[in-house]
């Protein structure tokens, strides 16, 4: 009888398809869930869930706390299920850690790498924390069944820990059931804040200190002649009193600042965009692609990104023209490029279809390759 648990602090669409993938194969399939967000998409009926503590993300102190109170829950959790397979989210970061303890098959899918993003935290390869993690991984990874992660870059940071035959590297995908294209005059978010006649700058998703934010209020500060012009930044994080007091610093009318979304209204305020901002900073640059960058794609957003040019996000929108990528120091360039896709219809239509065109490739068929990957070793 096969039995599998799968462990996500923050569960969304992409959780939801390898969950169900999974139920449909396998004979009890557990969720163990901080938070479930329901998009088009409902998780299968025959799937157990266990609800732990929500990740609270509002800052370092709440991240960690979070983090940690539900690894502890995590543990008893797992106790309950020895018999299970294990399916590993690195989210919380330290749950996959865990698998020491039990003598059970396990894989982890990589969000993020750690101990190396720690660095966004300020601890280098020198602390004892970042070792003992490091340990860990390559001990812990050795005994896995797989190791799952999402890009190119991040597959080759992982070989530090593992050999390159156990890592697959599976694309996430976009949630196209619920992400299209909306019109303005039909766009519920834009009507209910006044904003139908706005050329949008949208900036929708986490204000963390992996994402150079800063920029989008600087360029607002450029831009504040323009009046047509709108800056809407929607959701939370570390950063986001930031941006809220530079705003008001620089007596910004042209911002637009809104907490994250139900779910409801998602599909709306994430088309609501003329241009779509992405941002990652230099440190995890070549590590991940942010999963927003493939909803707004879904929209039909053009892309403005701020990251380095040997990023992943670079390299997908270079592949794609869908968009242009600038490093964080060039605000002069991201301002020629607004004001041109704003005046130039033409190009503005172009880089829409490259992105409706491109989101093809990132389907929820990726889901599959997980269960494929697993039993077929």
């Amino acid at each position: 009888m096969k039995k599998i648990i799968l462990i996500n602090q923050s569960s969304g669409y992409l959780t939801i398809d390898i969950v169900n993938e999974f139920a449909k194969r396998y004979d009890h399939t557990t969720l163990i869930y901080g938070d479930l967000y329901i998009s088009s998409k409902e998780i299968d009926p025959t799937v157990n869930k266990k609800k732990i503590i929500s990740y609270n993300r509002k800052s370092i102190i709440t991240r960690f706390f979070t983090w940690t109170i539900a690894t502890i829950q995590i543990y008893f959790q797992l106790i309950k299920y020895r018999k299970y397979e294990i399916f590993f989210f690195t989210n919380p970061p330290l749950s996959y850690l865990l698998a020491s303890f039990f003598k059970i098959d396990f894989s982890i899918l990589i969000l993020d790498i750690y101990p190396d993003n720690l660095k966004n935290f300020g601890i280098k390869e020198n602390n004892l924390i970042y070792k003992w993690w490091a340990k860990q991984n390559k001990k812990i990874f050795s005994r896995s069944k797989a190791i799952f992660t999402l890009s190119t870059g991040m597959n080759s940071c992982l070989k530090q820990y593992v050999s390159e035959e156990k890592i697959h590297v599976v694309p996430i995908w976009s949630d196209i059931d619920s992400f299209h294209p909306v019109p303005k005059e039909q766009n519920l978010f834009l009507k209910k804040h006044n904003l139908e006649d706005k050329f949008i700058i949208l900036y929708s998703g986490n204000m963390g200190f992996t994402h150079n934010v800063e920029t989008i209020i600087e360029l607002a500060k450029e831009l504040a002649y323009c009046p047509d012009i709108a800056f809407v930044i929607i959701g939370d994080g570390g950063k986001k009193t930031i941006l809220q007091k530079l705003a008001f610093e620089y007596q910004l009318s042209n911002c637009f600042f809104f907490d994250w979304q139900p779910s409801t209204i998602l599909p709306y305020s994430l088309s609501c965009g003329d241009i779509g901002v992405v941002t990652i900073n230099e440190d995890t640059s070549s590590l991940s692609v942010p999963s927003k960058t493939f909803n707004l794609m879904a929209t039909g957003t053009p892309l403005l990104c701020i990251a380095p040019r040997d990023s992943e996000l670079n390299l997908l929108i270079e592949k794609h023209n869908n968009g242009v990528c600038f490093d964080k120091s060039h605000l002069n360039e991201m301002i020629d490029f607004i004001l041109d896709i704003k005046n130039n219809q033409i190009e503005r239509e172009k880089m829409r279809e490259a992105s409706l065109s491109a989101v093809k490739y990132y389907s929820s068929k990726n889901a599959e390759l997980f269960y494929y990957y697993l039993n077929n070793q």
